[in-house]
């Protein structure tokens, strides 16, 4: 089992303080945001990314995921083509930290419920929108043809779960896939065995996290294992059909009006939460 915890919850910390968390916690990986100045992105200069890349090799970590923000659903077949030939820049980054995975998301879709989320999209339906998506995933697959990095859509905003990324990734090639953090399939009543039936080939990375309960302005994150998500139980699943990528804390501040717990303490329980699992076995688990 290898773990590893996304910068995204240390922005306030330099890369070397972040490294030195990851080394001193046992963990085999560092997932990097790729946004900024924090921790690395296209914007850093060569130097610097190299700097980053000796430092993560000095620590004997790798780099499972670099954390982009690119979104497919977008307006127009131009506007996701150009969305794409932009993301270009983190795919190299990535090559370059020997990463092999880039986060992106699918962004939002009109809500033909509520009516459009994008008010570029109004004059779309959904099923235009996500062709226009779909569309993107194919070049974004073309443009990575000669690419060790494969794209990971995160289950969130517009696709929260294996019904919808199945939908999407039907016609996709396997070089774009899911990173799977757990709590939006959840949150749509999606129980793991069935995200496996639908995109479990497709997963290459995962987020763990766990919470206490959700109020109406966010939620109350919690020790890993003493909170309301089913975290034993994907995490056998996933270890019991053979999933083989990382497993990455992604730390968020809890709602203002909740005591969450804090980014250290919640990788603490994650450590020992996750090495106790993997002492226990692997057993299957039939949900």
């Amino acid at each position: 089992m290898k773990l590893s915890y996304t910068t995204l919850s240390v922005q306030d910390r330099t890369i070397g303080e972040a490294v030195e968390i990851a080394s001193a916690h046992g963990l085999e990986g560092i997932e990097l945001r790729g946004r900024g100045d924090a921790h690395v992105s296209p914007e850093s200069t060569f130097s610097y990314a190299a700097h980053v890349r000796e430092l993560v090799r000095e620590h004997k970590l790798a780099v499972p995921c670099l954390t982009a923000y690119t979104r497919f659903h977008q307006p127009t077949a131009a506007a996701v083509r150009e969305e794409v030939d932009r993301m270009m820049d983190m795919v190299r980054l990535a090559e370059f930290l020997e990463a092999p995975c880039l986060r992106v998301f699918m962004g939002l879709a009109p809500d033909l419920s509520s009516g459009p989320l994008i008010p570029a999209q109004a004059s779309l339906n959904l099923s235009q929108a996500d062709q226009i998506a779909i569309e993107g995933l194919q070049y974004a697959s073309k443009r990575l043809e000669n690419s060790p990095v494969r794209l990971v859509i995160e289950t969130h905003d517009s696709a929260k779960d294996g019904r919808t990324l199945a939908r999407l990734l039907k016609d996709v090639p396997s070089n774009i896939g899911v990173l799977l953090d757990i709590i939006h399939p959840w949150d749509m009543g999606e129980e793991i065995g069935k995200t496996w039936e639908m995109i479990g080939e497709r997963i290459y990375h995962v987020h763990i996290k766990d919470i206490s309960r959700t109020l109406e302005n966010g939620r109350i994150y919690c020790p890993i294992g003493q909170g309301i998500l089913p975290v034993e139980s994907t995490v056998r699943w996933l270890e019991g059909r053979g999933y083989q990528g990382f497993y990455s804390l992604e730390w968020e501040k809890s709602a203002l009006e909740g005591q969450g717990v804090g980014f250290e303490e919640q990788l603490d329980s994650f450590v020992s939460f996750m090495r106790g699992v993997e002492q226990n076995g692997n057993s299957q688990i039939t949900l």
